[in-house]
């Protein structure tokens, strides 16, 4: 009886723990998936809307992401000219960029990191439309 109540008690627990913890594919060739909390998905997802939502409005800002699958911290800052909206970004690896995004840019960006959370692809790499704008040296320049 008792090793009955003790087995139980692990398959709650496990249970408990599955739930807490999520999988996501890194999308990137080779790469096997990663179990992180709950806890910190969501903040990661939560932070990267807000950069959605303050690149789409080009509202004067500053924000940052953390990816703990990584330990690594992207942070950015925005502002807003007349003719475009400026961000300042300082990657993981540590390079940072100043772009010039034209405001017909900016909900391309702003839909291409939404769509990256939406796919489950927050742990991972940029996606191709991210690369293609951020990288892209008629809009960012290396600092």
């Amino acid at each position: 009886m008792v090793k009955t109540i003790v087995f139980l008690l692990a398959i709650a627990s496990s249970f408990a723990e599955a739930k807490q913890t999520e999988t996501y594919n890194l999308g990137i060739e080779g790469t096997r998936p990663i179990t992180v909390p709950n806890e910190d998905a969501e903040k990661l997802k939560s932070e990267l809307q807000l950069f959605a939502e303050s690149i789409e409005a080009c509202n004067a800002s500053d924000g940052q992401w953390y990816n703990v699958s990584i330990d690594r911290t992207v942070k950015y800052s925005m502002k807003r000219n007349a003719f475009s909206c400026i961000l300042n970004i300082k990657l993981y690896s540590g390079s940072e960029y100043q772009c010039m995004l034209p405001h017909s840019v900016t909900k391309r960006l702003s839909n291409a990191v939404v769509n990256r959370i939406n796919e489950g692809g927050i742990f991972g790499d940029f996606s191709g439309t991210e690369r293609d704008i951020l990288f892209n040296q008629g809009y960012c320049k290396s600092r």
